[in-house]
């Protein structure tokens, strides 16, 4: 938790932040150079990963939050409760043989959402770095790569979905065309972001060329090698969670009460996840109600985030510079 140690006006509070987010969103190339994980090292890895979705109600602890979901309520209330409660249905009103048709588009969201991330996170390094703003060409790259993880969850989703999968899923995969080319397409958006880290090194300083050729990639580890695919998930979900955390984490400066919910809201949180997993057992079991309410966080998570970190909304990026000022004076 470097930003408790850097409070105040440190110099290298930057630096630190694009040292964190550089650190953090490698973290799958690490696991690409590992065996699976035992079950227990990465149910710990996957926890630990998790507590960052509920993590967003560390936000209302903002009051330019409350006042942005007072001003638009249909955004920041109503969808996120609209999708939970389709999660509920999901699970609870589907049977287990539909199901299939919730976790497809579940798993293709997460990891676009984890790509989009990376949008910001480059952004926000190249703004600490004082490298200019981030080209066109650039967020077209990362986001080229993160397309190629959403079809990385799309040929994966079967395994996470019980092994209830429809009978006539195999048209739908089309595992002999679609997958290598993708994986094609991935290596090529490879050698492609690195000619044009060489050819633009004027702009990349070594930090910004390793998290912009971390961002652009960040789904290579799926294509490069044969990793049980709930590991490499649980790997990119904590490379996400930990970003996001961090994040949180260099805002929580800005006063002593954010502070104060941040490390009190983490803690309670670790605290539920360390004894109950995602949500209580002894409230939900592992009933549908179980499965469908964390799942409902998570949906509400996703949209929730996706609408107040984003750089071209006016009010969100006032927001964010006057959060992250260290990042733009």
């Amino acid at each position: 938790m470097a930003y408790i140690a850097i409070r105040g006006e440190a110099p290298s509070t930057p630096a630190v932040f694009s040292a964190t987010l550089v650190a953090v969103t490698a973290l799958p190339f690490l696991m690409a150079l590992a065996p699976d994980l035992p079950p227990p090292a990465n149910a710990t890895i996957l926890a630990l990963a998790l507590i960052h979705v509920p993590m967003t109600l560390y936000l209302l602890s903002d009051a330019e939050i409350r006042r942005m979901m007072g001003r638009h309520p249909m955004r920041f209330i109503a969808v996120p409760v609209a999708l939970f409660a389709v999660s509920i249905f999901a699970f609870t009103g589907l049977p287990a043989e539909h199901q299939f048709w919730y976790w497809l588009p579940v798993a293709v969201w997460q990891n676009w959402h984890f790509g989009k991330q990376n949008v910001g996170i480059y952004s926000m390094v190249r703004a600490a770095q004082r490298a200019g703003s981030m080209l066109p060409v650039e967020r077209r790259l990362i986001v080229v790569g993160s397309i190629l993880g959403a079809l990385a969850a799309y040929f994966g989703c079967e395994k996470l979905s019980g092994g209830n999968v429809p009978k006539d899923i195999e048209l739908l995969w089309a595992p002999m065309v679609l997958r290598p080319v993708a994986a094609g397409a991935q290596f090529v958006l490879l050698f492609v972001s690195a000619f044009y880290v060489v050819r633009n090194r004027a702009r990349m300083m070594p930090t910004t060329a390793v998290i912009f050729m971390l961002s652009v990639n960040f789904f290579l580890p799926f294509y490069l090698i044969e990793l049980s695919l709930p590991n490499m998930f649980s790997m990119t979900l904590l490379a996400h969670g930990l970003q996001y955390l961090a994040v949180l984490g260099f805002h929580a400066r800005s006063s002593k009460w954010t502070l104060a919910a941040y490390l009190g809201i983490g803690l309670l949180l670790a605290e539920i996840y360390s004894l109950h997993f995602v949500v209580p057992s002894w409230v939900f079991g592992s009933s549908a109600l179980g499965n469908g309410v964390p799942m409902g966080i998570l949906l509400a998570h996703f949209w929730f985030d996706s609408m107040i970190w984003r750089f071209k909304d006016p009010e969100g990026k006032a927001w964010m510079k006057r959060r992250f000022a260290f990042l733009f004076d």
